[in-house]
């Protein structure tokens, strides 16, 4: 069983570290609470070089939210050791309110460093050992350890899989960059939610935005014109009708547009992530127009793609 598999595993698996002041940051104040607008757990890939979390379909009930972040963004320099047998990565499920729960403690005693490692306990009513992730939150004379239960880590195979889930392989053919017009964004959609609970959504290479949402006797449609188009291509002709869905459906025709049908309240939890520390808010919809693609870009010292939150919404059925 998954204890036996543990305890033989456990033998070579090792994890230890102490998080960064902006590693805690960065997950207390923009990952985690993103993380759980979605779902209650996720699961925690932990990798030489990076780690990732991810929330697939079953977690979010729809949704696959992935977050990316190097190990020199989250840990203190050499303060960062995984090991196993599998390539050096484990995986194990994780409860996010937990989690936040530790982090705001660390904040709120002034920690001065806060350390984590993979490890085993038995309680009293159960002798098996259970695996947790211990915390030690170091503040002047103040030592406080907050032990968080896990799930067993995962089987190779399984860890294989969370890897595949994790990489943001499949891009959308071009995205808008929402992230100047995010607050009239947010105000709008917030505004859907009394009226249905479905809104069309569009994009056209020209960087419009267009979203939709019609139930009975009302109609509303707004159209963020002249947003920044990535990855930058060839200047796509002027649109000429005269009106927003006119304009929407030109573009379409020509190949330079796209739209889906979306739930509003998974448009309006991708769009109210508490991430204020972005660099571009990237939206997309799939070629196959199989999902809509949020991707929440940062940048580190410069460089690009130490960090990212990736979050893939279901479209409508009739799409």
């Amino acid at each position: 069983g998954k204890s036996k598999a543990w305890s033989t595993a456990n033998s070579s698996m090792r994890f230890k570290a102490t998080l960064s002041d902006r590693g805690v940051s960065l997950l207390e104040r923009g990952f985690v609470p993103s993380l759980e607008k979605f779902g209650k757990t996720c699961c925690l890939l932990l990798r030489e070089e990076d780690v990732h979390f991810v929330q697939n379909a079953t977690c979010t009930d729809g949704p696959h939210v992935t977050a990316k972040l190097d190990r020199q963004v989250l840990f203190q320099t050499n303060k960062y050791h995984v090991e196993s047998k599998h390539s050096n990565q484990i995986a194990f499920e994780i409860d996010l309110h937990h989690l936040l729960r530790v982090l705001r403690s660390a904040g709120a005693v002034g920690s001065e460093s806060l350390s984590v490692k993979l490890t085993t306990k038995r309680t009293e009513e159960d002798p098996e050992p259970k695996p947790f992730l211990g915390f030690v939150t170091q503040g002047g004379d103040v030592q406080i350890e907050h032990d968080m239960p896990i799930g067993y880590p995962m089987e190779n195979d399984e860890v294989d899989q969370m890897l595949r889930e994790a990489t943001v392989a499949q891009v959308c053919p071009y995205y808008l960059d929402l992230h100047w017009d995010l607050p009239r964004i947010q105000q709008v959609v917030e505004r859907f939610k009394n009226i249905s609970d479905e809104t069309r959504m569009g994009t056209t290479k020209q960087g419009d935005l267009h979203l939709q949402v019609e139930k009975t006797s009302i109609r509303m449609g707004v159209e963020y014109r002249n947003l920044k188009v990535a990855p930058a291509c060839e200047e796509p002709p002027s649109l000429v009708a005269s009106n927003a869905s006119e304009r929407l459906e030109e573009a379409t025709e020509a190949g330079d547009g796209n739209s889906v049908t979306v739930q509003v309240k998974n448009l309006n939890k991708a769009l109210r992530c508490p991430m204020d520390m972005q660099e571009r808010v990237l939206c997309g919809i799939a070629e196959n127009r199989g999902y809509v693609h949020f991707l929440f870009v940062f940048s580190h010292e410069g460089s690009r793609d130490h960090m990212h939150l990736s979050i893939k919404l279901p479209v409508a059925e009739d799409d």
